[in-house]
């Protein structure tokens, strides 16, 4: 194949150790000569979500290859010797029950990082090809035997290869010594039967079909010839015009009736993939969990989709709340990459690009198994309240999942899976009386936000009559926007919302139903009332949605339920803050454009950033279930800000994150969450992943950084070199900002000299030097003060760098290591053409090391280099959530309450509601 054939292959990632190659293509130097395919392309979606330990798959029967490089061994060496040098360069071809992949000019440290992430991803299939090279002996006894034939005369046709490291040297507490398979027929034996001790050969090897009975492509639909095709050899076919080979074979049979079942089992489950649901999923697997996301629609984002079009907002406030090197309320992490790569990639604001973005970021990730058009439906549960399994459904593809897990986390939206779970769980509005806030209702309710669906117009150019369909005949009159502003045209508008006096969970499709009355009678007055000063003669609908954007529903009570008084007038300090809110406590009218008489809404504004602790995001009652999203631990009042969907992903950062390390730690997260050091850990983890934690700076012990000096030739006061070792990665002492005791001040990054021309350099001495380095992680300054956010408005769409990389970021740069042995430099890695914020290299340097130097190069616009951070991990050392040291002060200049503060800076506890209903009551209408 070609190098373009072949990274669309994988870029399919059709099977577990294909996906799996793929974040290495990426990061470090392999290079994927062939991806090894057992069934046509058009099949390839068919395996999605089949592909990991416990789920059902169906393999292909003929694996075959395009151009292996085949080496031979020295049969008479054995795997304790010590004349390899770990450096070379070998080659392999990887293989998993006959799925496959080859990967060359690699190093040994290198192989070895992708064969730990295959034995991660299939341990119970390395450990029966293990058994199975074992059984058969060296590689003397594998070629002793060229039939192929072992086990009771079973043909395994395959050659085995073992490889071979300098030493039993430890690399992550793994020896580097593997076994692979190659899978080869016959023929390939014999070519290396014929090699001499050390010989290489390259071999392509294919998969013959039989010779078609007529020329390929002669015969249309039809079966008439061709335009320009050879008609004497147009010979009508015995089989027909499309005859199926003899050997190939259905992935899957028919489907007849009933659901086909399959049992799946992972660490974390998440139901839904709205905003908070992908900021979970991800974050769950990048954190080194195994995970599958159920989602009930066809595409990713909830709201922000190609199906609602909603503008994500959040924390920054459409970048009201920034100010340059002073206040950075924007999200980072997650959504703050996938804005960046939406940027790039889709600068026409195509709202299915915004889709691709998404699914992408699942795709590359081997541990992940996304279920699209599958909702969660039930759940078991056991005598503790825990849950046990999960029920999740598609009727598109006649497939009922029964899937168990360790951690569920349950980002519906509208709480179904907590609901399911028997959680406590209300909807409506509190009273003052009970959390003692002034904006709350003096008598509770039922009554919840409502629901919007939105459209898009275009300027036809020419007029453009508009007439309402004869079921949806409402009509507005000028008096009913006197609280509504009717001066945008080309997008929808969030105050066409109805909730009241419907339920907004069982009566979703009367309010639907009543929305595209309410939006068609709005898009008639623009059109045809007469009161419009504007020009709208030409304008004509170009889409709008059938699918509304729901703003509330249940919220399951957690281990802390947040307030208004957590967030205003000055934010509450938590020592298990995990991610940061800023929108406006932002609370509409129940009725919506059924109540014309009052404003659609009444927000008030939140003066300072504020954190979000741990304990909204578990359940207080079911073990093993977290919550993140408008769903979460909140009173009505406080949701008001909480529900937006840029603060709800990074809700979704944080849950997962945590959800990761319960399962992998064998921990509930309830208990996670009232551990001190494991939620350290957590914190610390997100920190690293770009999620900016109220409160908490950089202090993993394993970060050879935080001791090093750091020196720049040119410098600003206001961004000295050693403030990329702050721990802190953005500025928020400005206004509008975060309170000065849950920040540090200064701008917390390197600004280079004013008027001093690029290249320039970032050095970092050790006073030690370390042995190895094995990971570099660079923040980049990315303009978090201003909007960045995929928009259909025009208006927002305009002024936000969209379509470009930010100005701010550095563009091309090299990574050099100070060798301590010949104190000479060496380049270790260059790039060109950055846009990211957050860049990971994986190095692989296994020389002593007295130093790190960073030169930039270029910038994407503006004359002086940013950098906010800089990381470095020695080789072993860079796994997920550091183990926090004993005795181990906070920051000198943070205050975050701990058991020594006393009553005056104590957590309050979580006021007892009276009103929380019981699981099985549902809401009065």
């Amino acid at each position: 194949q070609g190098p373009a054939e072949t990274y669309r292959a994988i870029r399919g990632r059709v099977f577990g150790p294909i996906r799996a190659s793929a974040r290495y293509c990426i990061f470090s130097p392999v290079i994927v000569h062939s991806c090894l395919l057992s069934w046509p392309v058009a099949g390839f979606h068919r395996c999605v979500g089949r592909n990991l330990p416990g789920s059902a798959t169906k393999m292909g029967r003929r694996p075959f290859a395009l151009k292996c490089r085949l080496v031979q061994a020295n049969r008479n060496r054995d795997s304790n010797r010590t004349d390899w040098n770990p450096d070379d360069d070998v080659t392999a071809v990887v293989s998993v029950r006959r799925r496959q992949l080859e990967v060359a000019d690699v190093s040994m440290y290198t192989l070895h990082q992708l064969l730990s992430t295959l034995q991660t991803l299939f341990t119970e299939d390395i450990r029966d090809t293990v058994a199975e090279v074992d059984r058969t002996g060296d590689l003397q006894g594998a070629r002793s035997n060229p039939s192929g034939r072992e086990n009771g005369g079973q043909s395994t046709n395959a050659f085995r290869v073992r490889l071979w490291a300098k030493s039993p040297q430890q690399v992550s507490g793994q020896s580097m010594s593997s076994y692979v398979i190659m899978e080869c027929d016959r023929d390939i034996q014999v070519v290396l039967d014929s090699l001499r001790d050390g010989e290489q050969v390259d071999v392509d090897m294919q998969l013959v079909y039989p010779e078609p009975r007529y020329p390929v492509g002669t015969y249309g639909v039809r079966g008439e010839v061709a335009e320009g095709a050879d008609t004497t050899a147009a010979t009508a076919p015995v089989d027909g015009p499309f005859p199926i080979d003899p050997g190939s074979q259905h992935v899957s049979e028919p489907t007849g009736a009933g659901l086909l079942e399959t049992h799946l089992t992972c660490d974390v489950f998440v139901a839904g993939c709205g905003s908070a649901g992908f900021g979970a999923a991800l974050a769950a697997a990048r954190s080194g969990a195994s995970v599958i996301c159920a989602h009930g629609r066809k595409v990713i984002g909830g709201n922000a989709s190609s199906e609602v079009k909603l503008c994500m907002v959040g924390a920054d406030i459409q970048g009201q709340r920034g100010i340059k090197l002073q206040t950075e309320a924007r999200e980072g992490g997650i959504l703050e990459e996938i804005r960046l790569d939406n940027s790039m990639c889709n600068p026409q604001f195509c709202a299915e690009m915004w889709d691709l973005t998404l699914l992408d970021k699942f795709r590359a990730l081997p541990n992940m198994n996304l279920l699209l058009n599958t909702w969660f439906v039930s759940c078991t549960l056991d005598s503790t309240g825990a849950i046990t399994s999960v029920t999740a459904e598609s009727q598109l593809t006649q497939q009922r999942y029964i899937i168990t897990a360790k951690v569920y986390i349950d980002s519906t939206g509208d709480g179904r899976l907590g609901a399911e779970a028997k959680c406590q769980w209300r909807q409506g509005r509190e009273a003052q009386s009970e959390y003692n806030e002034s904006l709350a209702m003096l008598k509770a309710d039922t009554a919840t936000e409502g629901s919007t669906l939105m459209f898009t117009s275009v300027d036809m150019g020419r007029p453009m009559p508009f007439k309402l369909p004869p079921s949806f005949n409402r009509k507005f009159t000028r008096e009913e926007f006197a609280s509504r502003k009717l001066s945008v045209f080309d997008t929808g508008y969030w105050w066409v919302e109805i909730s009241w006096p419907y339920d907004n969970v069982s009566d979703q499709n009367t309010i639907t139903s009543e929305l595209l009355e309410a939006m068609m009678g709005v898009w008639d007055y623009v059109k045809n009332s007469g009161d419009i000063t504007d020009d709208t003669s030409h304008l004509a609908l170009d889409w709008f949605a059938y699918y509304p954007c729901k703003r509330e529903a249940r919220r399951i009570k957690g281990l802390h339920v947040q307030t208004q008084n957590d967030i205003i007038p000055t934010p509450a300090a938590f020592s298990d803050t995990v991610c940061h809110g800023g929108w406006a406590l932002d609370l509409h009218n129940p009725k919506g454009i059924n109540d014309p008489a009052n404003p659609p809404f009444i927000p008030t504004h939140v003066p300072y950033i504020y954190g979000t602790p741990l304990r909204c995001f578990v359940s207080c009652d079911v073990p093993n279930m977290m919550m993140a999203g408008r769903l979460a631990s909140f009173t009505h009042v406080a949701f008001g800000s909480q529900r937006v969907m840029a603060t709800c992903c990074v809700h979704g950062q944080a849950a997962g994150t945590a959800a990761a390390y319960a399962a992998l730690h064998g921990r509930t997260p309830q208990d996670v969450a009232k551990d001190p050091d494991a939620v350290w850990s957590i914190q610390q983890q997100l920190l690293r992943d770009d999620q900016f934690v109220v409160g908490q700076v950089n202090q993993d012990p394993r970060d050879k950084a935080l001791t090093a000096t750091v020196t720049a030739k040119s410098e600003q006061d206001i961004g000295p070199a050693v403030a990329v070792i702050s721990g802190q990665t953005r500025a928020v002492f400005g206004k509008g900002g975060c309170l000065s005791s849950q920040c540090l001040p200064g701008t917390n990054r390197w600004i280079s000299g004013y008027n001093v021309a690029l290249p320039v350099s970032l050095t970092l001495t050790f006073k030690t030097p370390v042995q190895s380095v094995g990971q570099v992680e660079l923040v980049f300054d990315t303009g978090l003060y201003h909007r960045l956010t995929y928009a259909i408005n025009h208006a927002q769409q305009q002024g936000m760098g969209w379509g470009s990389p930010q100005p701010e970021t550095v563009r091309d740069y090299t990574i050099e290591a100070l060798c301590a042995e010949t104190n000479s430099w060496q380049t270790i890695t260059a790039v060109e053409g950055n846009y990211q914020r957050k860049r990971v290299h994986m190095i692989g340097f296994a020389q002593k090391c007295s130093g790190i130097r960073i030169n930039v190069l270029a910038t994407n616009g503006i004359p002086d280099a940013h950098i906010n951070e800089v990381r470095v991990y020695e080789i072993g050392d860079a796994g997920k959530f550091p183990v926090k040291p004993k005795g181990l002060l906070p920051h000198p200049l943070l205050r975050i309450p701990s058991e020594a503060d006393g009553p005056s800076l104590q957590l309050a506890a979580s006021p007892e509601p009276g009103w929380w209903r019981d699981p099985d009551t549902r809401p009065a209408a």
